[in-house]
Formats: C-alpha cells, sequence, structure tokens
C-alpha cells in the first residue's frame, strides 16, 4: 500500500505530521499554529533536524485527540 503525503498550502513545509492512520501531511510555519491540524496527531518531524517528537513534547498544553 502506497501513502501519500499532503500539504497544508503553497508554503514550504517545516513539519511532517503523520496521523493515527498513517497519513502524512506537510504544514508550514503558520499552519502549525492551527489546532484543526493537530487532531489525532501520532508524532511530527521537523524537516530542518529530522527529530521526532510526540504530540505532549511539541505541543505542549495543547491536547487535541
Amino acid at each position: 500500500m502506497q501513502s501519500e503525503v499532503y500539504v497544508c498550502c503553497g508554503e514550504q513545509p517545516t513539519y511532517l505530521f503523520v496521523y493515527k492512520n498513517n497519513q502524512g501531511y506537510g504544514i508550514c510555519k503558520e499552519h502549525f499554529k492551527s489546532d484543526a491540524h493537530r487532531f489525532r496527531v501520532k508524532y511530527v518531524i521537523d524537516l530542518e533536524t529530522e527529530e521526532k517528537f510526540y504530540p505532549s513534547q511539541i505541543f505542549g498544553d495543547v491536547q487535541i485527540g
């Protein structure tokens, strides 16, 4: 099964959000702040450093989904 990666807008993505259904979504700095994109995130990869973060690490006190 092939996975597709989507992007939030025309801006350069800075993060890769991987959701609980294993779908990938490239997120720019502006949309990173959007609660809508944070729903059901399994983990986040910083595309610059390639570091992997879990929602509690990268979103702080905001717990969504």
